[in-house]
């Protein structure tokens, strides 16, 4: 502090485009100040969202999206070398060998009541695990992994019913239609399990 009192500083950033004392501002300068003004507002970075997130992996089946929670995905492998069941339901595909272990693998095309649009060499099966489960879901494609915040979830849609709204956990903001492993995993009436030995020479 000097004898004039203390000093302050003052940033050249911060007076950029402020008028000095008792000078005049034209109409041109006022509108120049102030889209520089509106180009700094828009240059802030958005404010992130607060809140739980979900991480799912997107998949298509007959032409919609669907999710499921990574946390009950175990792995994803193309569809090949699977039999077909008789006097299963429609929903069950058939079965699949995933090293030594025979898996149910569910068609969500019969299981919703979805467009067939049959089978093709993109392909793929998604195998969910939770305990001693595990059961195979056909995609037609698998997109990768997303992430959505949990309160931006929909509960529903009403084109939604059957099986889709039960096992429904939420519909993400671009209409992915997330599942929920573990309804899925628990209806006993969708796993189809066999010991491998019994099918093996």
């Amino acid at each position: 502090m000097n004898a004039s009192g203390p000093s302050l500083t003052v940033s050249d950033a911060s007076l950029a485009g402020v008028p000095a004392i008792g000078q005049v501002l034209t109409p041109q300068k006022k509108l120049e100040i102030l889209r520089n003004r509106a180009r700094a507002i828009a240059q802030r970075p958005p404010i992130p969202e607060v809140g739980e997130t979900l991480a799912y992996l997107e998949f298509v089946v007959a032409g919609e999206k669907f999710g499921l929670g990574i946390a009950s995905v175990q792995e994803v492998c193309p569809l090949k070398d699977f039999a077909r069941l008789p006097g299963v339901p429609s929903f069950i595909k058939g079965v699949m060998n995933l090293r030594g272990r025979i898996l149910a693998i569910l068609d969500l095309v019969n299981l919703f009541r979805l467009p067939s649009k049959g089978l093709t060499a993109h392909n793929k099966v998604i195998f969910l695990h939770q305990e001693t489960m595990t059961t195979g879901v056909l995609a037609d494609e698998v997109r990768g992994l997303r992430t959505v915040m949990l309160n931006r979830l929909q509960a529903s849609l009403p084109t939604l019913d059957g099986k889709r709204a039960e096992y429904l956990k939420g519909i993400s903001p671009d209409c992915t239609i997330i599942l929920d492993a573990g309804k899925i995993m628990a209806d006993k009436t969708l796993v189809v399990q066999e010991d491998a030995s019994a099918t093996q020479p």
